[in-house]
């Protein structure tokens, strides 16, 4: 297992159940490019507030979110994003389920900034 703690605010990724887990701070410092403005650096949690997956939560839960975690595994060459987390609790899942197989505009930003800017090799 490598662990990694940086000045990024990236905490460290770890085997978990055959795919990788990597964990970040809420304030991590990710790019986003969504078509409508130029590149531009927000944290993860913002951006996961943009793409509306914080409705689920207080703001309490919100305001006290120390990691959020996702979880990849690679397929051939190429990273697939499986789902994330916020300090444990499951937000969003990527999988063949019924309630998960939706892939919208939202999941696009948020898989494409994790998998550009979310170093998680």
């Amino acid at each position: 297992m490598k662990k990694w703690i940086g000045w990024n605010q990236r905490l460290n990724w770890r085997w978990v159940y055959n795919m990788y887990e990597t964990v970040f701070l809420t304030s991590y410092l990710i790019g986003v490019e969504d078509g409508s403005t130029p590149l531009r650096n927000i944290t993860l949690l913002a951006l996961i507030g943009e793409c509306g997956y914080l409705k689920g939560l207080s703001k309490e839960e919100i305001d006290s979110a120390k990691t959020i975690e996702v979880e990849w595994n690679y397929i051939g060459d190429e990273i697939e994003v499986y789902g994330f987390s916020i300090d444990g609790k499951t937000i969003r899942e990527y999988n063949d389920l019924p309630e998960n197989r939706m892939w919208s505009d939202r999941d696009e930003i948020l898989v494409s900034s994790l998998l550009m800017w979310g170093e998680l090799e």
